[in-house]
């Protein structure tokens, strides 16, 4: 009897892993800022993925409007983006280490070529953030830099920040406080000549917000009727599968290669997988 509850309990486990697997490793339509999604990118292999658009009444002409690459730990290397209504196209790249901390991060003018700023980062043995570097470009030729310096206590907090510019004179210093339970309550300014100028507490509810790119809802469109959900099995074992905004390919593997969105433009997500 106890090998025969063992064997269950490995069985349920298995299944268990399997499904968290799965659930983990959904592909996405909009880039994270903040690299939840790199498990699930790293997991599924994706190399990178390309969006396009068109407007419902000519869907004939589509127009890429985002190039998303990623490396093999799934960390984000580039990300370019079009502008639809300016025509003004937008590129960042970024390095990161073996950590998957953020190394550099660099800028580019709407030819996609010449810098415009680059960002360089250190750490420390437990990943938080020593330094950042700021360089500012123009035409492609650097011009000045500034800089950030944090230090941090036994537990991680960051409890000492200083900004300096170009000439390497200090712009911002700030301390910070925090309680027995790990919450920041005081900020303590200082003037450039580093003489106190105020300490504000901070209230427990303060908090600071994150904006993750994504797409407009659409919550104000009329009511319409529920949208019954379609899938068609082709013989060479792809699929296709039809909701109410969206219509999402997948190949023989299951993995996915194409997804339309259709709101008030469409929009297509186009997949590639490394080998």
């Amino acid at each position: 009897m106890v090998l025969k509850s063992n064997k269950m309990k490995l069985f349920f486990t298995c299944i268990c892993l399997i499904f968290s697997g799965v659930i983990l490793a959904q592909p996405f339509r909009y880039i994270q800022v903040d690299g939840s999604q790199r498990d699930s990118v790293k997991l599924l292999h994706i190399k990178s993925y390309r969006e396009f658009t068109a407007l419902p009444n000519d869907p004939s002409k589509k127009e890429m409007v985002c190039i998303a690459e990623f490396d093999a730990n799934g960390n984000k290397i580039r990300d370019w983006k079009l502008n639809k209504d300016t025509k003004q196209q937008n590129q960042w790249t970024h390095k990161y280490d073996k950590k998957n901390n953020l190394l550099e991060y660099t800028t580019y003018y709407p030819d996609s070529l010449t810098k415009f700023q680059r960002f360089i980062y250190t750490y420390d043995s437990s990943n938080n953030e020593l330094s950042q570097v700021s360089e500012y470009y123009v035409d492609g030729k650097f011009v000045s830099k500034s800089r950030i310096e944090r230090k941090y206590d036994a537990k991680n907090h960051c409890i000492d920040l200083k900004g300096f510019s170009n000439d390497d004179k200090m712009t911002v210093h700030v301390e910070y406080v925090y309680n027995q339970f790990g919450r920041k309550i005081e900020e303590i300014n200082y003037y450039d000549n580093d003489t106190r100028s105020r300490k504000r507490e901070i209230t427990e509810y303060e908090t600071e917000r994150e904006h993750p790119y994504g797409f407009p809802t659409d919550n104000n469109l009329p009511y319409e009727e529920p949208f019954q959900n379609k899938i068609t099995h082709f013989q060479d074992g792809t699929k296709v599968i039809e909701e109410k905004n969206d219509i999402r390919t997948f190949n023989k593997n299951n993995m996915i290669v194409k997804w339309e969105q259709k709101n008030y433009l469409i929009h297509w997500f186009e997949y590639a997988y490394s080998k």
